[in-house]
């Protein structure tokens, strides 16, 4: 395994209720990250390029893309700060699993709608200077694809202003493919590109007429695009909203 790291709990099924000002890890949190190190050579292991562009302080809204199941634990490997993840409400209702991301510091989100709870629960972590990672497409895109991003991200972004860091994840989806119920030994690289803000993507903007939040999206999945090793493809939203449901598997 490669990987380069920069220096320096709520009731079941529901997430933390607050965040208070940015800390060490969670023992919680601390414990599973060092599992998840020893873990990494056995499934062909990790490189991470660009961790020195995530602040050692202070508010950051990761941007990855989304393949695969593990692609949490592989951006664990990005930062030594602990990393607050959005995660599908489902997952907060099963037994033992409920408990353990919690005490990581995930917290819930209702797919297919705007879920207010989520989105302050968001802007609550980042104001309290917390590392938060959301999947901007919102579920798993297949291989050479990249989804549109959901505007509720789009709405965190703009409402705190904080630095974006897009995160490239490549080899997750050959770790564990779609509706595989094995892994498979595959090596995963993590590219993260310069931080952004929100006013940062609009000021670039020439289009004056275009709707703000769909410029976010649309900068923000160009600029995980750009950080890709391998040729992707931006889906359009009709694309998106086409594509059968996803199912748990």
């Amino acid at each position: 395994m490669t990987t380069k790291d920069e220096k320096g709990s709520g009731p079941k099924g529901s997430g933390p209720k607050e965040f208070g000002p940015d800390a060490p890890p969670s023992r919680t949190y601390a414990w599973t990250r060092l599992l998840v190190r020893f873990m990494m050579p056995l499934l062909g292991g990790v490189t991470v390029r660009g961790a020195e562009n995530i602040p050692l302080t202070g508010p950051v809204l990761l941007a990855p893309n989304h393949r695969a199941y593990v692609d949490p634990p592989y951006l664990s490997m990005i930062t030594r700060r602990q990393l607050h993840l959005m995660a599908k409400a489902e997952l907060f209702h099963i037994p033992v699993l409920g408990r353990w991301i919690t005490g990581l510091g995930a917290f819930p989100v209702k797919r297919g709608a705007a879920d207010r709870g989520a989105i302050r629960l968001a802007v609550a972590a980042l104001k309290a200077g917390q590392v938060v990672g959301i999947f901007p497409e919102g579920t798993r895109a297949d291989p050479g694809t990249l989804l549109p991003a959901e505007k509720g991200f789009a709405l965190i972004a703009r409402q705190t202003g904080v630095p974006i860091v897009p995160v490239a994840l490549e080899g997750t989806d050959r770790v564990h493919p779609k509706h595989a119920k094995l892994f498979h030994r595959a090596h995963v690289t993590a590219t993260l590109g310069k931080p952004m803000t929100a006013q940062e993507m609009l000021a670039a903007n020439p289009d004056p007429d275009k709707d703000a939040l769909q410029i976010i999206c649309d900068a923000t999945m160009q600029a995980i695009a750009a950080l890709m090793t391998e040729p992707v493809t931006i889906l359009e939203a009709a694309e998106k909203s086409e594509a059968p449901a996803e199912k748990d598997d």
